[in-house]
């Protein structure tokens, strides 16, 4: 999983010299929070995810943040750092599932009485990516 948020941060970082993708402060967020995630793999847990979940899902700030990250996101000019992030909640969904595969059935049957698992999922890395302890989006936002 590293390897992977390596070379999405190297084409995020090329689509700014190649031109493709503006350079802002929704490049530095993602640049700056990929990075953070890379150094946090090791520490990165579904227990982890899932207390975030827990501690942010109502927190205003981390929720007006998230608001702001997805209204740039949804500008004309932001459409490439927008694919990036997708990309990046991707590969943090997959790094959770892929290194507690025995504990992922219990959690998605777990999931199931309470929401829908995809639902879970997603908002589980969407937290992780405007989470103060593993992004920098509070910086930008």
């Amino acid at each position: 999983m590293r390897f992977k948020l390596f070379a999405l941060r190297d084409e995020l970082r090329e689509g700014i010299i190649d031109g493709a993708m503006p350079e802002n402060k929704w490049f530095e967020y993602l640049d700056t929070s990929i990075t953070k995630m890379i150094d946090l793999l090791p520490t990165i847990t579904v227990w982890e995810a899932l207390a975030l979940v827990l501690r942010y899902r109502n927190d205003p700030e981390v929720q007006q943040a998230q608001v702001t990250l997805f209204t740039a996101f949804g500008e004309e000019e932001n459409q490439k750092l927008a694919g990036i992030y997708g990309k990046f909640v991707g590969h943090i969904i997959e790094l959770l599932f892929r290194r507690h595969v025995g504990i992922r059935y219990g959690m998605t049957g777990i999931a199931r009485t309470v929401v829908n698992a995809r639902a879970l999922k997603k908002k589980t890395a969407e937290i992780i990516t405007v989470a103060p302890e593993t992004s920098t989006l509070t910086h930008y936002a």
